[in-house]
């Protein structure tokens, strides 16, 4: 059939042909090829003419006749352009019919196989442009969506439904292209238009194409793109799809291996750069930097020597020892030592030594006030030594809180990848996690079942008989209920927390596991190692419970008992950590696990919470006594020297500076703010008395609150992303783990080692979280404003201002604009004396300069 004909046929359709005319005629122009002129006729017949006339009233056959018409460029263009004309004047009735029919066909063309149809080995590039523009840009998405926003009318394809959907919906048809033998730059044109349309598409690109039948398509698709394109691919893939895939905990050599293998062919060296190594360090992840390390020692000695070098020269930089926070400076040491470790030429590292840019590196650590920065130094110079085969410089090898970067473990340099395939790597990849099994709590264990069978168990106190026994125990018309063992040691816990709920007396066990627990584990930790061996299986029962049984102090009890184990082992902090990272746990188990650490931080640095004060008895067990009556003397002897000790002991007089100092200056700062305006004011607001606070109950406290406590926690952050994101209670969590961190540097003052460490990661997580808060996000506000108040009370305003100006100043703009609009009076009081505090500041400090300039000083 010649185009003639087709032309005629087009012609017939003006003509008001009867349905089953339409549909003849339409099967006989689609069985013939068509040149664009004729196609362009074809469409605009169709939507000047027999979509308005008689759409509605064909058959469902002759309507898929004319979607079909419309799966081409021609087709797609017009038929948006028709919607694009027609959408804003939807309120006539003519129009808002003959719109929601146009909108059911463009959503019908989205099917299997729309991508294929429309590309083809002879489309020009400005057809392939125009593919590009209304598919893969998301011309059509933004239409659809656009008339389902504003005319009310639905699209019934689910693929328009999601962002996500539409996403995935394309990568499936990309896919399609490349089975399709299509050009490999027409794919990357529309591979590298998807990956900008959501913040998700790389990953479901990857997700797809990350496997044994796909991946040798996306690395020929890399080959094959521009440098930038190919840097892009390369960070997000390692950056953000394999580290939250395969490498959030740590995984095999043979898995490790597997991915180096497979990610060998797109590794090259004018990839890698600054920007390269900044995006890999802030996945904040050992195993990332393991992966990294691998596939850079593959290139060759050379350029491998001198991205070891570039790295190193970067990690001297004072500026960025003075803004990079600790925790990522941590994993960039991590990963300069993982590179060396995998230097093959002994000389070069040895060489090391005496390069002017490694002297100069270790030297500005050392020379700088933080400990933790000298640390990484000490800790770096060391490695280098050792991996040169030379002497230690400082033989250190226990620093504390960076065990981990000591350890050779950890860089797993001698792992052997030689003679595996690329089956071997995907069979490896494909293995299913092997979960060691757990210590079974309810096994014959000889000796404590032994120890069990000849303790005594004595007579309960009062005030916990009623926990555990009737006291209606004479009443012969009430059943006693079987008697449950008092918890004994501390795998007796966690029998009772794990008991099956369907066994007898689940409940009791349970109650009585988190009732003793308190005073249990505080005995226990006086002595042995009991605690210490089983405080993560313990925090990790603990955090998973559920209120079965809908206990209405159940969430105290649970409390208390998290708070007793990490009193009794602090190391355990880190596994908690880890729980309330990796965990899928509700928002109340999460703020549980906050709440604890700082709860437990406060009383190991002498506060007496009451919340925690009454949930346990001090007790000694008799064994650890002597006999009675010298027992007793000894003990009033004591007594007296304790109270001599107080007498000629200085008082630190630690004070709640939230309900002192915070809220003491709130009236004064708003009536000064507002130009004397009366708002009245809560009375939570009004000077709290002076908190007793007692000495640290542990002599290394002024190390392990940062160590064990603060920093470990601002490593949670970073690995986050640099936010919490649980959904709607977001801002809940972020305030709750914000007020953690402020309570925690209230216990550390002024006696923590890094205090000033501490306070600069501080800044680090709240400044630029409030400039993207907004107002109603009250309590987010509140504890930063909390946060930043204490810090100005702790910190010599000099310090402050000539290391923090412009994270104060960042606050005072912020405050400046929103502080009059908040609507709670309590959290406006302390913007309002956070803002007279920094105006104070600003004062001092012009002074001081002004004092400078005219050498006063």
């Amino acid at each position: 059939m010649d185009h003639s004909i087709i032309d005629d046929r087009v012609l017939q359709l003006k003509n008001h042909p009867t349905a089953e005319e339409i549909e003849s005629t339409l099967r006989s122009i689609l069985n013939k090829s068509s040149d664009s002129n004729t196609n362009f006729s074809l469409v605009t017949t169709l939507l000047n003419f027999t979509i308005p006339e008689t759409y509605n009233l064909l058959t469902d056959s002759t309507k898929k006749l004319i979607i079909q018409v419309f799966k081409t460029v021609t087709g797609l263009g017009n038929l948006i352009s028709k919607i694009s004309l027609l959408k804003d004047n939807s309120k006539d009735h003519d129009t808002f019919t003959l719109l929601e029919t146009l909108m059911s066909i463009l959503t019908g063309c989205f099917d299997a196989g729309l991508v294929s149809n429309v590309v083809s080995a002879n489309s020009s590039p400005s057809e392939i442009k125009e593919i590009d523009k209304l598919l893969f840009k998301g011309k059509c998405f933004a239409i659809v969506n656009e008339i389902v926003l504003n005319c009310d009318i639905q699209s019934h394809n689910q693929i328009f439904s999601l962002s996500d959907n539409y996403v995935g919906y394309l990568n499936i048809e990309i896919l399609t292209l490349f089975q399709d033998d299509i050009d490999v730059k027409i794919i990357n044109m529309f591979i590298t238009s998807l990956g900008s349309f959501n913040s998700s598409s790389w990953s479901q690109y990857f997700d797809l194409m990350f496997n044994e039948g796909n991946w040798s398509h996306a690395i020929m698709a890399f080959k094959y793109m521009k440098r930038f394109e190919k840097k892009s691919f390369l960070l997000r893939l390692l950056g953000n799809f394999l580290t939250k895939k395969y490498l959030l905990t740590q995984i095999s050599d043979e898995k490790l291996a597997s991915l180096a293998l497979l990610l060998r062919p797109i590794i090259e060296y004018d990839l890698i750069d600054e920007m390269f190594f900044d995006k890999i360090i802030s996945t904040s992840n050992y195993e990332t930097n393991l992966l990294v390390s691998i596939l850079l020692s593959n290139l060759s000695d050379r350029d491998f020597c001198q991205l070891i070098l570039k790295l190193l020269k970067t990690w001297a930089d004072e500026d960025l020892m003075k803004a990079e926070a600790i925790s990522l400076q941590e994993y960039r040491t991590h990963l300069i030592i993982s590179l060396i470790s995998r230097v093959n030429n002994a000389t070069f590292t040895q060489d090391m030594l005496k390069n002017p840019i490694f002297l100069r590196a270790i030297s500005s650590r050392l020379s700088s006030f933080s400990n933790n920065v000298k640390s990484l130094g000490v800790i770096l110079a060391d490695k280098v030594c050792e991996f040169g085969k030379r002497e230690k410089i400082f033989q250190l090898d226990n620093v504390e809180g960076y065990d981990s970067l000591i350890s050779n473990k950890t860089y797993r340099y001698n792992m052997k990848t030689e003679n595996m395939t690329i089956e071997d790597a995907w069979n490896h990849l494909n293995e299913p996690e092997v979960i060691e099994e757990t210590i079974n709590f309810n096994s014959d264990t000889s000796d404590l079942a032994n120890a069990l069978e000849k303790v005594s168990v004595s007579k309960l106190d009062s005030d916990d008989e009623s926990d555990f026994e009737s006291d209606e125990e004479d009443d012969p018309t009430i059943s006693r209920k079987p008697h449950i063992v008092k918890p004994l040691y501390i795998k007796d816990i966690l029998e009772y927390l794990t008991v099956d709920s369907n066994a007898p007396q689940a409940y009791e066990k349970r109650r009585a596991a988190l009732i003793s627990g308190p005073t249990l584990v505080r005995q226990k930790s006086k002595f042995g190692n009991e605690v210490s061996f089983y405080s993560e299986d313990l925090v990790t029962q603990l955090v998973g419970l559920s209120n079965n049984y809908e206990d209405n102090d159940f969430e105290d009890l649970r409390l208390n008992c998290l708070i007793a184990v990490v009193v009794a082992n602090s190391s355990c902090t880190l596994h908690l950590y880890r729980l309330l990272l990796t965990g899928d746990y509700s928002l109340k188990q999460r703020m549980c696990i906050l709440s604890a650490t700082s709860l437990a931080a406060r009383e190991l640095k002498g506060f007496k919470d009451e919340v925690v004060a009454k949930s346990y008895s001090e007790r000694s067990f008799p064994s650890k006594m002597l006999p009675g009556s010298l027992h007793q003397k000894f003990l009033s002897l004591g007594s007296e020297d304790d109270k001599y000790v107080n007498e000629k002991r200085i008082n630190p007089a630690y004070e709640s500076l939230q309900g002192e100092i915070m809220y003491e200056a709130s009236e004064e700062a708003q009536n000064k703010l507002s130009g004397g305006k009366i708002l009245r004011l809560s009375s939570n607001l009004r000077k709290k008395p002076k908190q007793e606070v007692l000495s640290p109950k542990v002599n290394n406290f002024s190390k392990i609150i940062g160590s064990q406590f603060y920093l470990p926690l601002v490593s949670i952050w970073y690995e986050a992303g640099g936010q919490i994101d649980i959904g709607h209670y977001s801002p809940i969590l972020t305030a709750h783990y914000i007020k953690t961190l402020a309570l925690l540097l209230h216990a550390a003052y002024p006696t923590a080692t890094n205090l000033n460490d501490m306070i600069k990661e501080f800044f680090s997580i709240v400044t630029p979280l409030i400039q993207k808060i907004s107002l109603d996000e009250l309590q987010i506000i509140e504890s930063i404003v909390t946060g930043i108040l204490l810090i100005c009370d702790i910190l010599d305003d000099q310090y402050l201002m000539m290391h923090y100006h412009n994270e104060i100043d960042v606050f005072h703009r912020w405050l400046s604009l929103v502080w009059e609009d908040l609507i709670d009076d309590k959290i406006k009081s302390l913007c309002a004396g956070l803002l007279l505090r920094i105006n104070e500041l600003n004062e001092k400090f012009e002074r001081l300069l002004l004092d400078q300039m005219n050498s006063i000083y």
